[in-house]
């Protein structure tokens, strides 16, 4: 009987973090379970073989009744898959699959750490974040922190002790294969193809941001920056890359439009990888930002 490992996100997008994974681990003799969100990533990953997909959807931001929902929900599905090992990441995902699994009696818990919210938030909300980080670490059996200063932060911060975290090498969430970019660099028809689509305009430097289009990303920040070049004479473009992810993000965008340099938003691209051979700047201005694969 393989051992069976069930491998969480709260959205589907989100299972790019572990891109591979699943048919490494069906290769090395595990029976593989995925569970997120509904989305296209989850249904792909169903036809791989050896893996199988479950749907539960959760809410981002905490909602009381919706997550007591969605506990209930992963208890039942931690019951009948009854795994041996459970990899969970992403808050929402990692506090209900975590705190079921311990319920359950998993023996190996392991919580991905991608990131902490807490470090913009403030109030009421930043205590509570502390208090779900704390939660979701205690009914954890270990943590794969992202990157040396997430551990160390979560360390200061008082969420868990150093013991009890592992950081893969230099860190990373799946890496980034820089083969791939260099060829997508190298074909620089498809780049003026895809520079054409997009009106991005010759002659002028295009300045590049790829993320969820929210404050946390340092978007007005980005604006004055904006601003600043047009004040001083500098003509540029900005490539923005992605989602309004929430209403802090579309008001971002109103900001960044206003600066009277040429915006070219593509909104949410599930393959990000064409679009930096159009950048000749790379900007992310992130207020918190653990280990960025943009900027890998």
């Amino acid at each position: 009987m393989p051992s069976r490992i069930l491998i969480g996100v709260t959205i589907d997008d989100s299972l790019q973090f572990h891109t591979g994974l699943p048919a490494k681990l069906v290769e090395d003799g595990w029976d593989v379970h995925v569970v997120s969100g509904p989305g296209r990533r989850l249904e792909a990953l169903a036809s791989t073989p050896g893996v199988t997909t479950h749907i539960l959807p959760m809410e981002r931001q905490p909602s009381v009744a919706r997550d007591l929902i969605a506990l209930i929900r992963w208890i039942r599905l931690i019951r009948s898959v009854a795994p041996d090992v459970t990899l969970i990441g992403t808050p929402k995902a990692a506090l209900l699959g975590h705190f079921a699994g311990r319920i359950c009696g998993v023996p190996r818990r392991i919580y991905s750490l991608f990131g902490l919210r807490v470090e913009t938030a403030t109030g009421v909300m930043n205590r509570l974040l502390i208090t779900l980080e704390r939660a979701t670490i205690r009914n954890s059996t270990e943590v794969i922190s992202v990157s040396h200063s997430v551990e160390k932060l979560a360390v200061e911060m008082g969420l868990m002790a150093l013991s009890k975290s592992t950081v893969l090498g230099l860190g990373s969430c799946n890496g980034v294969d820089v083969r791939r970019h260099r060829a997508l660099a190298a074909d620089t028809e498809r780049s003026a193809a895809l520079r054409k689509s997009l009106g991005v305009v010759d002659g002028v430097p295009v300045i590049g941001f790829v993320g969820r289009l929210t404050r946390d990303k340092g978007l007005p920040e980005l604006a004055k920056a904006l601003r600043l070049l047009k004040e001083r004479g500098v003509e540029a473009q900005l490539l923005a890359i992605g989602g309004v992810d929430d209403e802090s993000g579309q008001t971002a965008l109103h900001l960044l439009e206003a600066t009277g340099q040429l915006i070219v938003s593509t909104g949410y691209i599930e393959d990000t990888a064409p679009y930096y051979a159009l950048m000749d700047v790379f900007c992310l201005p992130s207020l918190r930002e653990e280990l960025p694969n943009v900027v890998l």
